[in-house]
């Protein structure tokens, strides 16, 4: 019985499970694997639970003014710059930022919710990075990684990882505020001043009024000394004063909103892939199955066997339907696995094991199926 399955019907029993999961891994699974990956992404910021405002601009003094209105929790102010950025002999413009209250980083996209991993060891110049930084870089956790800032060269090494930060295009790094790096700046920029803050609010309604209707952006307001009359300083400072500068500020309520809605779009995009993934699946490989049970060759030879007095013709299915059964699982495990690995978007652990089960569970329900047809089968032979 084994023979004559090796001889007529083992390719049958390979080939048509493998393809099968080669169909269902390029046109369903793959797409529900991307989908998953641009939702995780676009859901990323609203894991950043304290980070309600971006505020253009904030002077120095300003900062405790905030943070004593009665709807502000906290304020984490920050510079901004674009800069190359080499690290293993690869180059990369980015968008650096620095702080010195990297004690509030748990109010920024820099938050614990959103780390994928950290160094064991501690570093005087730490960078905190996002994954598409290491995605366009290759670079690791320890990495050095060198900073151009003004004429100078400054060393940092990569301390963390973090969900990609979507709020810049092209992602962002992070670095402290302090030592070579500070000094770097300050020498290029002496009058350098905040460029924003993440703001922490309280009540996040009495927080956006305030925001839009009271702030002004102090660390634009230049001395008068800059000036070379005192006319030139008043025309400057009642333009500053008299601007509306509301269209500035970032709420991430409102962001977040609209990733939600992109995230049901996934989402359901996702719902159709499976769904056709199932309803091929269920239909393709019983069908198949079928048609190989209908062949003259095959009803022929179970009617000599049956002639010579055997009654174990049920062994010829049993190998079938395992074999079916293994390449079917193995091969969608497989598949699902490389397909998360080889992917450009993080994904969390729990939504690639999430969308796996989905694909193994498919590989698992038509085995079963295929099982419950063989026995009938078998009877119909007899």
């Amino acid at each position: 019985m084994f023979k004559y399955w090796i001889k007529n019907r083992a390719v049958f029993d390979v080939l048509i499970p493998l393809a099968l999961v080669l169909l269902l891994a390029f046109a369903f699974a793959l797409p529900v694997f991307r989908n998953a990956g641009e939702a995780a992404l676009a859901q990323s910021l609203s894991k950043s639970e304290k980070l309600d405002f971006d505020v253009p601009s904030p002077s120095y003094e300003q900062i405790a003014q905030l943070e004593s209105e009665d709807c502000i929790e906290s304020v984490f102010p920050y510079y901004y710059t674009e800069t190359s950025l080499s690290v293993d002999g690869k180059t990369r413009q980015s968008k650096l930022f620095f702080s010195d209250a990297f004690d509030k980083l748990g109010q920024t996209m820099y938050c614990e919710a959103r780390l994928i991993e950290k160094a064991t060891e501690e570093y005087g110049n730490p960078l905190l990075v996002d994954y598409q930084f290491i995605q366009d870089t290759g670079a690791k956790l320890g990495s050095t990684v060198s900073v151009t800032l003004g004429t100078s060269k400054v060393d940092f090494q990569i301390a963390a990882i973090y969900e990609t930060n979507t709020y810049y295009e092209g992602g962002a790094v992070m670095a402290k505020w302090e030592g070579a790096q500070k000094e770097a700046i300050t020498t290029a920029s002496p009058k350098v001043v905040y460029s924003g803050a993440y703001v922490q609010a309280t009540d996040h309604q009495r927080c956006k009024q305030y925001l839009e209707e009271q702030y002004k952006p102090y660390g634009r307001l230049k001395d008068e000394s800059e000036f070379a009359t005192h006319e030139a300083y008043e025309t400057h400072y009642n333009a500053f004063m008299s601007g509306n500068y509301a269209n500035e500020i970032t709420d991430f309520a409102v962001k977040n909103q609209g990733a939600e809605a992109s995230v049901e779009r996934l989402e359901r995009s996702s719902t159709l892939f499976i769904v056709f993934a199932y309803i091929v699946l269920l239909v393709v490989l019983p069908t198949a199955n079928f048609l190989l049970w209908m062949r003259r060759s095959e009803r022929k030879y179970f009617v000599q066997r049956k002639l010579k007095g055997d009654k174990k013709i049920g062994r010829y299915y049993i190998i079938s339907s395992v074999v079916q059964a293994i390449l079917s699982i193995v091969g969608l495990v497989v598949a699902a696995l490389l397909i998360a690995s080889f992917s450009t978007l993080y994904m969390p652990v729990s939504t690639v094991l999430a969308n796996s089960l989905i694909f193994i569970f498919a590989g698992v329900a038509v085995s079963v199926l295929i099982a419950v047809e063989d026995i009938i089968l078998i009877k119909k032979t007899k």
